[in-house]
């Protein structure tokens, strides 16, 4: 009868993907919030930005307020999925006004980019949660 061992497999992730995971959502968490913040300056190239867009600024003050609340939301792990969905509603926004409003063309890939590193991040955090 062949001499029959156990071994115990490790399932777990390679040490930088663990590190990815856990630091990544709060990098892009602070990013948000830092250029939500910026949206409050008064003097920053977000009031033109907005006066060109039309519909006042307080759309610039709803913008920053999502974007902080957002950001914070998607660094803290239990609230990921709701800051996630929140900052990629807000980027897609970004894109429609990029491209059919402020016509910036390819510039629209910055908001597409963050947006899909949201989503890719919430659906991290979905994944995890089971």
């Amino acid at each position: 009868m062949p001499d029959l061992q156990l071994r115990v497999i490790d399932d777990q992730p390679p040490i930088i993907l663990r590190v990815l995971r856990a630091t990544l959502p709060i990098l892009f968490g602070l990013l948000f919030t830092y250029i939500g913040w910026t949206k409050f300056d008064s003097h920053s190239m977000w009031v033109e930005v907005f006066a060109r867009i039309g519909l006042g600024q307080w759309f610039r003050y709803l913008t920053g307020a999502m974007q902080i609340t957002g950001g914070l939301l998607l660094a803290v792990p239990p609230t990921r999925i709701i800051g996630s969905a929140m900052l990629a509603c807000t980027m897609l926004g970004a894109v429609v006004v990029d491209l059919f409003v402020l016509n910036a063309g390819p510039l629209a890939i910055v908001p597409v980019v963050l947006c899909g590193m949201t989503l890719a991040i919430g659906g991290q955090a979905w994944i995890a949660r089971s």
